[in-house]
């Protein structure tokens, strides 16, 4: 079971400069409380524009705790698409999503998101999801 009790998806490390965002993460991070995985690490590595950035973006991974991705994380979110196919919503998520939040509702964590693809995906699980701050904040 994770230490942490949130994965942070890359809608929220992308925002993470914007000062509301920035207040909500601080103590989180001090506290130890937040987690990536594999899916969201590819995710915010692709933001890099060059070598610097993204030696500087594997340095800030270090302070997050890594959840595991293994293969019931798969099968999850594909069980998960097929429930979305059913209520015709599986255009509307993203596969990223879909896997980032297998990953939380396999280590019993909340996803921590700035994406309402979150909101979709969590109408068919009924897992914790949680808008780091209220939509519409920090756009």
């Amino acid at each position: 079971m994770a230490v942490a009790g949130y994965l942070v998806d890359n809608s929220v490390f992308a925002r993470q400069a914007k000062p509301v965002v920035a207040a909500r993460l601080g103590p989180l991070s001090q506290q130890g409380k937040l987690a990536l995985c594999g899916i969201g690490i590819l995710e915010m590595q692709v933001s890099a524009r060059n070598q610097q950035d993204l030696e500087f973006l594997r340095r800030s991974f270090n302070t997050f705790e890594r959840l595991t991705t293994p293969d019931d994380v798969w099968d999850r979110a594909i069980e998960v698409q097929v429930e979305l196919v059913e209520r015709s919503l599986h255009r509307s998520v993203k596969i990223p999503d879909l896997l980032v939040a297998a990953t939380a509702e396999r280590h019993r964590v909340t996803v921590l998101h700035y994406d309402k693809d979150f909101d979709r995906i969590a109408d068919v699980t009924g897992q914790p999801m949680e808008w780091v701050v209220p939509a519409g904040e920090a756009d």
